[in-house]
């Protein structure tokens, strides 16, 4: 068992801000090199410490064998969202997700499955549907749409419930569908945009 308290720390953290700045910039291939440096490896998020657990078969520990005895949710992040979404079966901890995750059961049982792969394939249809040759998408809200969309229509299956998984869908969508590595070059175009509208005023 590797303790936290061995894991080798990651190279590359800045003062204040850690290695958020490369995680934001390239987030998979920083993910890949910290796997070369070991099985637990330390980085830091601002001033807060972070494990990134690099082993399957430690992944494998904390998320299924050992039953939320060893390895629990919890801490700030998982406080914000639960502020945020409520005590669900994401966010909650072993004691509480143990009757949660027996209520969901039958929905995800195996005869249920051609059925859910018709919804899957329903809400691709509808999201792809929308898209015309050449248009420029934003992949990242465009993917949630489809994600809560195939959620919401696997969990709710009466037909009343049709509205409100319509309004989930919605409300999804039109949430956070910038990522922050985006607002730089944003901010770059319009700088541009007002010099350039400055100087043909000052002609």
């Amino acid at each position: 068992m590797v303790k936290t308290g061995s894991a080798p720390a990651a190279p590359g953290a800045l003062p204040l801000i850690g290695h958020a700045g490369r995680l934001a910039r390239d987030r998979l291939g920083f993910l890949e090199d910290l796997r070369a440096l070991g099985p637990v490896v330390r980085i830091r998020l601002g001033r807060t410490p972070v494990y990134v657990v690099n082993s399957p078969d430690l992944v494998q520990r904390m998320l299924v064998a050992g039953n939320g005895v060893e390895f629990d949710k919890g801490g700030p992040f998982f406080d914000q969202a639960t502020q945020l979404v409520g005590n669900g079966l994401s966010t909650a901890p072993a004691g509480p997700h143990r009757p949660m995750r027996a209520l969901l059961r039958p929905v995800f049982a195996r005869h249920q499955l051609p059925r859910h792969t018709e919804r899957f394939r329903d809400c691709a249809l509808e999201v792809s549907s929308a898209w015309v040759p050449g248009q420029v998408i934003d992949a990242y809200t465009e993917m949630k749409r489809l994600a809560v969309a195939v959620l919401a229509r696997t969990l709710f299956l009466a037909p009343e419930d049709r509205q409100a998984v319509e309004g989930v869908v919605g409300i999804a969508a039109g949430c956070g569908g910038v990522q922050p590595w985006h607002v730089p070059a944003r901010r770059r175009a319009r700088r541009t945009a007002l010099c350039e509208s400055r100087s043909s005023a000052s002609r």
